[in-house]
């Protein structure tokens, strides 16, 4: 399961049924892409056995991959071969019942805020917040102006105000750049800076076709 070709056709019948849905570089990606990538995936271990994957990414957040919140797409009768027979059918079948069927037809940040990856699975707590550097972006760009600056600033307790280069993206971007326009109230600011890192990871991915830029509840607000 190496090739692009055969990735697409396992996931052909998702594609011909759901087209908004769009194959680019080994995902199917919810189209039009606005703020959060909505995606499956298959990961590959070895020839035989893979992984089938549903992820939420939060574009605006620096450094955040594709897959850095995604759960697996289980397959009812054991583990996920290439061996399957109609393995096609099977893969729509399992992402429209485990995926498709809870998604509102135009997701929006609150769907990203309420969606569980196999890190919260069961936990009442999102993934923003548990993780303080990316709830500090997630908040930000909701328009909780207060609830992101106090985040920032309790992580600034922790690690200090002098972001340094072996600190992961989020939390040097977050103590860095977004604070001083969080401490100032700068909606527009804010704005700006999460549409350069959205603009930036839909780049970084080849994904310009299936863009569609888009303001933030926070330039909205206020």
């Amino acid at each position: 399961m190496s090739t692009l070709r055969e990735i697409k056709t396992f996931f052909a019948p998702l594609l011909t049924r759901n087209p908004e849905f769009s194959f680019e570089r080994r995902w199917c990606f919810l189209k039009p892409l606005t703020h959060v990538s909505w995606a499956i995936s298959i990961m590959t271990s070895n020839d035989e056995f893979f992984q089938l994957h549903w992820g939420a990414s939060a574009m605006f957040i620096p450094g955040m991959t594709l897959s850095t919140i995604s759960r697996r797409i289980s397959y009812e009768k054991g583990c996920w071969t290439r061996n399957i027979e109609n393995i096609e059918a099977e893969i729509k079948k399992s992402v429209e019942d485990q995926c498709l069927r809870f998604l509102p037809n135009d997701p929006n940040l609150v769907d990203l805020y309420n969606f569980r990856s196999d890190i919260t699975l069961g936990n009442d707590t999102s993934f923003y917040d548990l993780f303080e550097p990316y709830g500090i972006f997630y908040y930000s760009a909701q328009g909780q102006v207060g609830k992101a600056r106090e985040m920032c600033e309790n992580l600034i307790r922790k690690v200090g105000d002098c972001p340094r280069e072996t600190w992961d993206e989020p939390p040097r971007v977050a103590v860095r750049d977004l604070y001083p326009l969080l401490r100032a109230g700068d909606r527009k600011g804010i704005g700006a800076l999460l549409r350069f890192h959205e603009e930036r990871c839909i780049k970084g991915h080849r994904l310009e076709k299936l863009w569609r830029p888009a303001p933030y509840p926070v330039e909205l607000q206020g």
